[in-house]
């Protein structure tokens, strides 16, 4: 599959582009809060969780600006760590999923070692995940 650079080189506009282009970045879990945790950037849609440093939280991106995701933004998030991680939003965003009815982003959800998830955004302040 084409890459990122590869549809935005044939003048795919960039945010087309994010969604077709084949990609994945590794993040390190960091951090023993959502104030300390890795950050998510709104551009990128798959997520390795690959290494821990000093903590084990990540933090889903904003929702609109000009690093921020859209709504209906799909993020694939894998685990590949032998340890739980936990998936924190902002202040202001809940999450819904696995059974919950909602947890606060700042609380986050846990996510199970060696396990894959999808994430997204169905309003500025509410985001699912499976």
């Amino acid at each position: 599959m084409a890459s990122k650079s590869n549809f935005i080189g044939l003048g795919v506009p960039p945010a087309l582009a994010n969604i077709f282009g084949a990609g994945g970045l590794g993040i390190t879990a960091q951090g023993a809060s959502q104030a300390s945790a890795a950050q998510m950037a709104g551009n990128e849609r798959l997520y390795y969780v690959n290494a821990s440093n000093s903590g084990n939280y990540i933090n889903l991106p904003n929702v609109g600006g000009d690093t921020g995701c859209l709504l209906g933004d799909v993020f694939n998030i894998v685990n590949l760590l032998s340890a739980s991680v936990v998936l924190t939003g902002q202040s202001t965003v809940n999450l819904y999923g696995a059974g919950t009815s909602s947890t606060a982003g700042t609380t986050g959800v846990s996510l199970a070692a060696n396990t894959a998830y999808i994430a997204y955004p169905i309003s500025a302040s509410t985001w699912i995940y499976k």
